[in-house]
């Protein structure tokens, strides 16, 4: 089912829009928001993947109810624009994507806080402009049934094929946001929107930055490091804390762990604690020096 924000938003009725929601953003796209109140919305056409919107690999022959949606579909796309969030900051992989040089930081907030933050007002000028959804990504492998099924129906129908992606992305949990709107500087050439646009995407006004919860720095950041990013942000007001991704639980290591059994007695001399950063569970299962297998997170459990 599709949930109703407002007349113009809408979301997968799946969606908590009171929990937790986030986006990992470089320091300076981060910066330009905040300055700005705009939120960036990039061509979905111009996204990397060559896979997204998969629909355009598929042709029907016929004029059925399949033409219609691939179809619509990929003639959709080139109006299609996005930005991407997920409900899960506690992954390694996640960090190391999408802040490879230890710049990036995350929004937290929450669905109902986002949609609130955006500057309705403007639409009025035309409700036909724009439309809005927020859902789920689906990962699956990918052939032409998967845009037919019984989970596609939650989704707008001209944006199913953008919500489905190849398993192979299964670790980003990524919940997108998008926007179809189709011709907008032929239709506005005076912008009386007030949506700033160029040839990648559009900067979607916002009423300000009262959305953002807080914002959560890269866990590999130095105690050095750090102080550089509240020099630059705490004047927006915004709480900032450093990801304890890669904190000591130390309450962990001292219920289940002796002291011996923190010594580096596996590859790379890792310490015990660094069983939280692993991808899976299955790999942050460890052995100690008199070979007895630690297995803080059930990996065992995953493999059987």
């Amino acid at each position: 089912m599709i949930m109703n924000m407002n007349s113009f938003f809408a979301a997968h009725s799946d969606l908590d829009v009171d929990a937790p929601l986030y986006r990992i953003m470089l320091k300076k796209h981060l910066e330009q928001l905040l300055r700005t109140n705009t939120l960036y919305f990039r061509k979905v056409a111009l996204w990397d993947d060559t896979w997204e919107v998969p629909s355009k690999f598929w042709k029907s022959t016929g004029k059925d109810v399949s033409y219609s949606k691939i179809e619509l579909a990929n003639i959709s796309q080139k109006d299609l624009y996005g930005t991407c969030w997920t409900d899960d900051i506690d992954s390694d992989a996640m960090w190391r994507i999408y802040s490879y040089y230890k710049d990036g930081i995350a929004i937290q907030t929450t669905i109902r806080k986002l949609f609130q933050s955006i500057d309705f007002s403007a639409f009025l000028i035309d409700p036909n402009f724009v439309d809005g959804f927020i859902g789920p990504v689906r990962y699956e492998n990918i052939d032409g049934n998967v845009f037919f099924d019984d989970k596609s129906y939650q989704y707008p129908e001209y944006m199913v094929p953008s919500y489905i992606k190849r398993n192979a992305f299964a670790h980003e949990k990524e919940i997108r946001f998008l926007l179809c709107a189709p011709n907008y500087l032929e239709l506005h050439p005076t912008n009386e929107l007030g949506i700033t646009s160029d040839s990648s995407g559009l900067h979607l006004p916002l009423l300000g930055n009262g959305f953002i919860e807080k914002l959560i720095l890269d866990p590999r950041l130095t105690e050095e490091e750090v102080p550089e990013f509240h020099h630059a942000l705490d004047a927006y007001g915004i709480n900032m804390e450093k990801s304890s991704l890669y904190a000591v639980p130390t309450s962990t290591c001292n219920l289940l762990l002796s002291k011996d059994q923190c010594q580096p007695y596996y590859p790379n001399g890792r310490q015990c604690w660094d069983m939280k950063r692993r991808d899976f569970t299955i790999n942050s299962m460890v052995m100690n020096k008199d070979g007895q297998i630690i297995d803080i997170f059930d990996g065992k459990k995953d493999i059987d």
